[in-house]
């Protein structure tokens, strides 16, 4: 399972013309894959429920498949019989037990998706959605300033390279609202003559989309980032 999106922002529409939730299949292999039997899972808190069983279907080396996460199995083409809409776990397997693989994903907006990287590995995070694509993870730099770790859960680093100074940091959500304000003294946490480390305390902040603007003497620079607990 190599990316998931929940939230369809009406980019890409199944063959019913619906945009609906989807999840991406990957062969990473030399080898064509039957996937005949195999089922997937889901599961938000108890018991991992069946959710869809392939018919007989073949996935080729290097080659993507796209399964509809939104009940309608009365349509053409790969549908689950339950939508996928709320965060929680993925299972592919023949059973819920002996799985091929697994994913878990939280908090989705409507330009992102959740996933691995680098493409079919285990590694996973937020994602520029790609259907049926190589997976590509979100952008976490602009020019000088770049983010990490990104997403984010209590901590965000900024690091500015060459640093030139900056006056302030400012965190504004999605509202475009202003919600936190440091001063360079405030911030600052390592200086060198190429490069400048600030620390950003984000352990109050409820989980989404913020962005990182720097200030500096008449200049701004933005750098959007996501905090996912």
């Amino acid at each position: 399972m190599n990316e998931i999106k929940t939230e369809n922002d009406a980019s890409v529409a199944d063959q019913d013309n619906e945009y609906d939730g989807w999840l991406e299949l990957y062969n990473s292999s030399q080898e064509r894959l039957q996937l005949q039997g195999l089922q997937i899972f889901y599961n938000t808190s108890g018991e991992p429920e069946p959710i869809y069983t392939f018919p007989d279907t073949m996935l080729s080396p290097r080659k993507y498949l796209i399964v509809w996460i939104d009940g309608d199995i009365a349509q053409s083409g790969l549908h689950t019989n339950t939508e996928i809409t709320l965060n929680g776990s993925l299972i592919l397997g023949y059973d819920s037990i002996n799985f091929v693989d697994s994913l878990n994903f939280g908090f989705q907006s409507a330009d992102l998706s959740f996933g691995s990287y680098p493409n079919g590995s285990r590694v996973r995070s937020f994602l520029i959605p790609t259907f049926a694509a190589q997976n590509y993870q979100m952008v976490s730099d602009s020019g000088h300033m770049k983010l990490y770790p990104n997403p984010a859960n209590d901590k965000l680093y900024i690091l500015l390279t060459p640093s030139n100074g900056y006056e302030s940091i400012e965190i504004i959500n999605c509202q475009m609202q202003q919600i936190m304000r440091l001063s360079r003294s405030e911030a600052t946490i390592g200086k060198s003559y190429v490069s400048e480390l600030a620390l950003i305390d984000v352990s109050l902040l409820s989980e989404g989309i913020y962005f990182a603007t720097i200030r500096s003497y008449g200049r701004s620079e933005t750098v959007k980032f996501i905090i996912a607990r």
